[in-house]
């Protein structure tokens, strides 16, 4: 089940739209049309998502990740399971970094830009329970499904958001 307190993920896109936007090269142009539909780390990958790998910390789980592809230094790509494509690029966590921003755009703004304050400057969202007594302080935010107790005081500047 999604909570609405996470982030909204875009995708699936063909492997070869990802290596084009993030600067990579994909290593067999034949896997271009493979999908991803997501970016996870090496060791919780499936054959969908795409990882990432730039620290030989980690050789181990790139030898045993199920990625359907992962973005890294030319170097490395032989490194990879044959089942994962690869991305190659001379800065991979960078690369990694813009593919974070095409699956999860919304990520990069805050949320709270997108609603309007009160005069005071306090955010609230219309789906946060707040409790009888309260006192939100001005430039607070007050996040989807918080629930704020009775006679509490949200200080100036306080960030609150439901707990998954």
């Amino acid at each position: 089940m999604h909570h609405p307190g996470f982030f909204h993920r875009a995708g699936p896109f063909a492997l070869r739209d990802i290596a084009e936007k993030v600067g990579a090269v994909l290593t067999r142009d034949e896997e271009g049309s493979r999908m991803i539909a997501d970016v996870k780390s090496l060791r919780n990958a499936g054959s969908d998502d795409l990882a990432f790998f730039d620290n030989r910390k980690y050789a181990g789980q790139l030898a045993a990740t199920q990625a359907g592809a992962c973005i890294l230094a030319d170097a490395n790509s032989k490194r990879a399971p044959r089942a994962t494509a690869t991305l190659t690029t001379a800065a991979p966590y960078n690369a990694f970094a813009q593919a974070l921003r095409l699956f999860y755009v919304d990520a990069l703004r805050s949320k709270a830009a997108g609603r309007s304050a009160d005069a005071r400057g306090t955010l609230v969202d219309p789906t946060a329970l707040i409790g009888e007594g309260v006192t939100i302080e001005p430039g607070a935010f007050v996040g989807r499904q918080a629930n704020i107790g009775a006679r509490t005081t949200i200080a100036a500047g306080a960030v609150l958001a439901a707990i998954a």
